[in-house]
């Protein structure tokens, strides 16, 4: 038999994937809280924006995403047990926080943003900035080659893989 597959979307009406709307919830994993109604994949860049948000979001899965940026005010929190890895720029200009795991494998940046995860922060690459990060809990983890490790008061640091790590 035949199946066919019927896709309306209203004359000048335009979606972005990867924009967070938060319109139903705070699950990452649901398609409506995106602009596209598709939950991003790992090529997808992820924008938490300052705009169209009644819900934050909570990496409730394990997911992926092509780079983030998480707007001045938004809050990005991972649940326990899961992560979220990131290929590109994480540029956190809001909130991250969360018992579970963000890993940055591209640069980062957290200069007007905040950092209270108590789970596990992964860095891959180039840090700009940790921003205002909490010392009372969490792990920051330098994982990348040679990198250099910020000044900071941190709670739990841990220093990986080879490469020479400066301060």
């Amino acid at each position: 038999g035949w199946f066919i597959t019927i896709s309306a979307v209203a004359p000048g009406v335009t979606t972005t994937p990867g924009l967070w709307t938060g319109a139903t919830s705070t699950s990452w994993n649901t398609g409506s809280n995106w602009d596209d109604g598709q939950v991003p994949s790992s090529s997808v860049a992820v924008n938490i924006s300052s705009t169209n948000t009644q819900y934050s979001p909570t990496v409730n899965v394990n997911a992926s995403c092509a780079s983030i940026t998480v707007a001045s005010g938004k809050t990005l929190s991972v649940s326990s047990s899961r992560t979220l890895t990131v290929g590109g720029a994480s540029d956190i200009n809001g909130t991250l926080t969360g018992a579970g795991t963000f890993d940055a494998n591209g640069t980062f940046d957290a200069n007007t943003g905040s950092i209270t995860m108590s789970g596990r922060l992964k860095l891959g690459s180039t840090v700009s900035s940790l921003g205002t990060l909490s010392p009372s809990t969490g792990t920051v983890e330098y994982d990348g080659g040679t990198q250099t490790v910020k000044a900071d008061a941190y709670y739990n640091l841990e220093i990986d893989q080879s490469g020479t790590k400066t301060s």
